[in-house]
């Protein structure tokens, strides 16, 4: 029909035929809309153009990343995921169980002294005890831990004192015949078994 109306894509309003200008894209009031419409449409195009290839790439980077650490983890030895256990379990005795008590070798007490969990068999002499809680109290850094190396006399006596001296026998049974405690990697078969003592040690910390 000659008369016919049809919709514009500038306003959304009928116009009639021959007020428009028709091209395959639709119907515009003016070449002036017309083109104002089409840069729109590009900027649109552009724009989700620059999303989508956003997107690929923060995959590609989220990827590598997940890989970078993968390989970064494989690199860690048995002996530095020791030292992250040793870390974890050094705050929970001073954070979390011996928190607020007393130097199990001098017997001082206060929030003036720095105080370290230290053990009683020493890591260096018997790397089997390294995790034992029993083997682990607070102990002042600077007088006992430090200068008086442990004090493992009187770190002796408070082993015995608390758990009796079959269990200060027991810790030095390593000195004797037989050797009783099981190896580290007895208790730790794998790598993960490290990782899910550390997990729980964190567990624990953070509950506290």
């Amino acid at each position: 029909m000659a008369n016919a109306k049809l919709k514009c894509k500038c306003h959304g309003e009928y116009q009639p035929r021959e007020n428009l200008i028709i091209n395959p894209k639709g119907k515009f009031c003016s070449f002036d809309l017309m083109m104002e419409w089409a840069n729109e449409q590009t900027t649109i195009r552009i724009n989700k153009a620059a999303r989508k290839a956003k997107t690929v790439v923060n995959k590609k980077v989220k990827a590598q990343k997940v890989k970078d650490k993968a390989k970064k983890k494989e690199l860690i030895t048995r002996s530095e995921w020791y030292q992250k256990l040793q870390r974890v379990v050094n705050q929970y005795i001073t954070k979390v169980r011996d928190k607020d008590k007393a130097c199990c070798s001098c017997g001082t007490c206060g929030d003036h002294l720095k105080y370290d969990a230290g053990h009683y068999i020493a890591v260096g002499s018997n790397m089997d005890l390294r995790f034992e809680l029993t083997n682990i109290h607070l102990q002042c850094s600077v007088k006992c831990n430090v200068f008086g190396r442990g004090m493992p006399v009187e770190y002796g006596e408070f082993i015995k004192a608390v758990y009796g001296e079959g269990h200060y026998n027991w810790l030095h049974t390593n000195f004797l015949c037989h050797k009783p405690h099981p190896t580290l990697k007895e208790q730790f078969p794998t790598v993960p078994d490290i990782e899910l003592e550390i997990k729980r040690y964190r567990e624990l910390i953070s509950r506290s």
